[in-house]
């Protein structure tokens, strides 16, 4: 396993280019931590224009959902606000 592999995902198709807006005041909420000890499986970049994409993929291990988008992490263990999580 690489020492780590970080994907996000914020929303998905022609939306996921828009910034959800938030007031003053408003944060951005760690709203779950999930653990998968097998992963979830194949994630791999394809690319219409960079033919090297395709030398990465992962299978996260970790998945962060803060708000409405989506962290994926694949890793032997990674520390949030001082707390380690370990696989």
């Amino acid at each position: 396993m690489r020492e780590y592999l970080l994907i996000f995902f914020n929303n998905k198709g022609d939306e996921r280019l828009q910034i959800e807006p938030y007031d003053k005041g408003d944060y951005l909420e760690l709203t779950s931590i999930h653990y998968i000890k097998e992963g979830i499986g194949n994630i791999i970049i394809e690319s219409q224009r960079e033919k090297w994409t395709k030398n990465w993929y992962a299978s996260a291990n970790f998945v962060l959902e803060i708000w409405s988008s989506y962290l994926f992490i694949e890793a032997k263990s990674f520390s949030v606000n001082g707390r380690t999580f370990k696989a």
